[in-house]
């Protein structure tokens, strides 16, 4: 097991949401910097988007630190994507 996994996993254990595990340990990582409300929006994902158990939390929270890793700003900006 990786240390972020490691991290990760702790995280959640502690009490946060799988989501806000993710997007919290990609920041203590320093994998991504962004501000305070990208953990609060990580919250809406417990239990899997709005607690309904469908998307897993910690699946979307990768996500989420995936787009504000790489994401783009404006519509001009190229984005390498698989269409």
């Amino acid at each position: 097991m990786s240390d972020i996994t490691r991290k990760a996993k702790e995280n959640y254990m502690n009490g946060l949401s799988c989501g806000e595990a993710v997007v919290k340990t990609a920041i203590d990582a320093g994998i991504i910097r962004p501000s305070n409300e990208v953990l609060k929006i990580s919250s809406a994902l417990k239990a899997g988007i709005g607690q309904k158990r469908d998307v897993c939390g910690a699946l979307m929270g990768a996500v989420l630190v995936l787009g504000i890793k790489h994401g783009r700003i404006n519509k001009d900006e190229y984005i390498d994507t698989v269409n």
